[in-house]
């Protein structure tokens, strides 16, 4: 109880410093997840699923709701699906591991391509409709460094939007989860056990700050684009990501090893 209270007066003590003047709002969730593209929505959706929330589920977003990088990616999604008997997990892992020139983290690869069937029936089940053949069944095509035809697409190269637009149906739809637009956040509230707790948000749109506390922070604020000077990210996809996971201690690694498609250069 006394480190829980050291290290709430430590909360408090920063605030009142550091946003003198501001009238701040408090409010507390079970989970929150900044982020509100194609990986923070499914999030959203699986954990409300799976887990109860008595504090509820808040999904904040920087921009309007459903304005992300996701409903630009022309390109398919990957997915080493059970009824594509040509495909299997030990073929994907093994085009993936050449691809990325033996640099990727095998477990991940692994891990990735033993659950990307999972994944893509759930956001069938959720309602995206990916493109099928006259007979009904999914079609897959064959891009870049694969070995066989494993890619599907959604609307031909629409996957993107139709991923995102059928997501945020669902989000929106679903009474546990709360979303707050034109939001972002400012600061990571952590603590002396260099745990997150919580973040101050900006609301632009009412110009107010909002202290939001919960013990699951998720953050999935999309790519690092603009940490180059010729990039084709939406000027919002501003690599807030990487000053969060700063701000936390975590490893940033190979920043280096990065291809933003579609690569753009110039004489």
């Amino acid at each position: 109880m006394q480190v829980l209270i050291s290290n709430f007066n430590w909360f408090v003590l920063k605030l009142n410093s550091r946003y003198k003047g501001w009238v701040m709002k408090y409010s507390k969730y079970s989970a929150v997840i900044i982020g509100s593209g194609v990986s923070g929505l499914f999030c959203a959706l699986k954990i409300a699923q799976q887990i109860n929330l008595p504090e509820g589920l808040l999904v904040i977003t920087k921009s309007n709701f459903g304005e992300s990088n996701s409903r630009y990616a022309q390109g398919g999604i990957v997915g080493v699906m059970k009824t594509n008997t040509k495909d299997s997990v030990e073929l994907h892992t093994k085009d993936t591991l050449k691809a990325g020139a033996g640099l990727n983290d095998i477990e991940t690869v692994k891990f990735i391509s033993e659950n990307s069937d999972e994944v893509i029936n759930d956001l069938i089940n959720l309602g995206v409709k990916f493109d099928k053949d006259d007979e009904g069944n999914l079609t897959y095509t064959l891009e870049a460094a694969h070995s066989v035809n494993r890619i599907l697409h959604a609307g031909g190269d629409a996957t993107g939007s139709i991923i995102e637009k059928t997501l945020c149906k669902c989000v929106k739809e679903n009474p546990n989860i709360d979303i707050l637009e034109d939001t972002i956040a400012t600061e990571l509230l952590i603590n002396n056990d260099s745990e997150c707790k919580g973040f101050i948000a900006y609301n632009n749109l009412i110009n107010e700050y909002e202290t939001i506390y919960s013990s699951a922070i998720i953050l999935a604020t999309g790519g690092i684009g603009q940490l180059y000077k010729l990039h084709h990210k939406p000027y919002r996809c501003n690599r807030r990501r990487t000053c969060y996971s700063l701000q936390c201690r975590s490893n940033i690694a190979r920043y280096g090893i990065c291809t933003i498609p579609p690569n753009r250069s110039r004489n």
